[in-house]
């Protein structure tokens, strides 16, 4: 397991699926309205859409990082280097 899977608790990962699924309402219409008939290029067009949901969901918060304080995911540091992978986590406390 991964160190960012490592850092959140069961309890966060059930809210986190419970707000996902929330937000993803659409994407989820679109699959069972394909019923059986997936493909792959169709899965992966649906994976994109739900990748960019989050994505455009995490840039029009109010306060960085407060979807995550909420579901008690570590708030990811911002990186320095454009393009860098984020490999180090750290929790933002409330009062920091």
């Amino acid at each position: 397991m991964t160190e960012r899977a490592l850092a959140i608790d069961t309890d966060a990962l059930d809210k986190i699926g419970l707000e996902v699924d929330m937000r993803l309402t659409d994407v989820w219409s679109m699959l069972f309205e394909r019923g059986e008939e997936l493909d792959t290029e169709f899965l992966g067009w649906l994976l994109r859409l739900a990748y960019v949901t989050g994505y455009w969901d995490a840039l029009s918060e109010g306060e960085r990082g407060s979807l995550c304080r909420q579901l008690g995911y570590p708030v990811p540091e911002r990186r320095t280097e454009p393009g860098a992978a984020a490999t180090k986590l750290s929790v933002v406390r409330d009062d920091d």
